[in-house]
């Protein structure tokens, strides 16, 4: 998660809450301190159970490419991912090597779209320079760089916290009789360190004054994954679902509202049978108030750094084509991570997942969905887009 900011900024006020390097007083983990130091030489103490943090100093890291910077290619990226999945969907419609996966046929196509694919270029287009305008104001001041250089800083306040979480063993497993002190002795395993609440003997240092712990490896290798792997993939989970929910009720408010309807959605629905590069084929108005801010809103609240931004914006971008492509392939990995697939977004408001469709009762089965259901312009609680 390399120049994450924000959240390594999250990670260093947490670290340095006022006791986050004191002492417990909690008899049970004065108990486990006493056996320990016993057990060490006369003139040694045992200064504290939380080894101390390392230094670090940030730096702007090299952009991903030499040749342009993260924010340029960032601001770029959605318009040229775009790019290449309309070309790479148009070719697959050429060629018919997967007609067989195609959920409408060709002539279907032609016969109820009231948009020729000109014109379609033309509003994408339209939207994209408008959403790239928005994101350019949006993004003014900020430099764009990546910084790095905390990692292991951020990875050892894992470490800290998972520390300060087995400090409560002995007490937790003292309410059902248990003596974890008593039985971890004088051991220095790693599971003897845990029941004692977080006391390794064997990996402490002399140090000025007395002893300092350090960390154990298994507290590392935990820290390291949830830092690299657990904690970004909350993130785009977080980022994914707050897009999903302003999406769901601002598409459900451009459906129920019948002004909102006439004079800006219906534009998307001209489109009867969606060519993949028309997925964002939309009114600009609609576009930047339920598409921009939705994505925005995800980006910024679930506190992705510049380049995790990039990634998402990459996996919304072929998410999107991929619903309007016309297509179901069984071997998209949207259809094993979620619900929401092609088929169900043609005929409900969701984006990503199904939860606010079966939360607010709006979500209708793909199986039961017959041609007669799909009115073109009819304003209604169940959406076909």
């Amino acid at each position: 998660m390399l120049g994450d900011w924000a959240f390594s900024k999250f990670l260093i006020e947490s670290a340095e809450e006022k006791d986050l390097r004191g002492r417990t007083n909690s008899p049970t983990h004065v108990r486990a301190l006493q056996s320990t130091q016993n057990s060490m030489a006369a003139n040694f103490t045992l200064t504290a159970v939380l080894p101390p943090l390392p230094t670090y100093t940030l730096h702007a890291a090299p952009p991903l490419l030499p040749f342009v910077s993260d924010k340029v290619l960032g601001l770029a990226s959605v318009p040229l991912v775009y790019l290449a999945l309309s070309i790479f969907w148009e070719a697959i419609d050429a060629s018919g090597i997967w007609s067989r996966y195609q959920i409408h046929p060709t002539a279907e196509v032609l016969s109820r779209n009231r948009v020729d694919k000109w014109e379609c270029i033309r509003g994408v287009v339209a939207y994209h320079v408008v959403s790239l305008a928005a994101a350019i104001a949006l993004s003014w001041s900020d430099d764009g760089i990546t910084w790095t250089g905390s990692q292991d800083y951020d990875v050892a306040v894992w470490a800290t916290r998972l520390r300060l979480l087995q400090k409560h063993i002995p007490t937790v497993l003292g309410l059902i009789g248990l003596d974890s002190v008593g039985f971890a002795g004088e051991s220095t395993s790693d599971i003897a360190g845990v029941l004692r609440g977080g006391v390794y003997p064997a990996i402490a240092k002399s140090a000025s004054g007395g002893i300092v712990s350090e960390f154990s490896s298994w507290e590392l290798s935990l820290a390291s994954l949830l830092y690299w792997v657990v904690v970004p993939a909350f993130q785009f989970f977080l980022c994914f679902f707050i897009a999903d929910t302003w999406f769901y009720w601002g598409h459900r408010t451009f459906h129920t509202n019948k002004y909102l309807y006439k004079n800006f959605h219906s534009i998307h629905h001209k489109l009867y049978v969606i060519y993949a590069f028309g997925a964002v084929y939309a009114h600009p108005v609609e576009g930047i108030a339920v598409d921009f801010i939705a994505f925005t809103l995800g980006i910024v609240l679930s506190g992705l750094s510049p380049r995790q931004a990039m990634f998402f914006n990459f996996v919304a971008t072929w998410k999107a084509m991929s619903d309007h492509c016309g297509y179901v392939l069984p071997w998209d990995p949207f259809i094993y991570l979620t619900e929401n697939t092609s088929q169900y977004h043609d005929n409900n408001f969701g984006i990503y997942f199904t939860f606010w469709d079966r939360l607010m009762g709006t979500s209708k089965s793909v199986v039961s969905l017959k041609p007669k259901d799909k009115v073109e312009g009819k304003v209604s609680e169940n959406k076909e887009e």
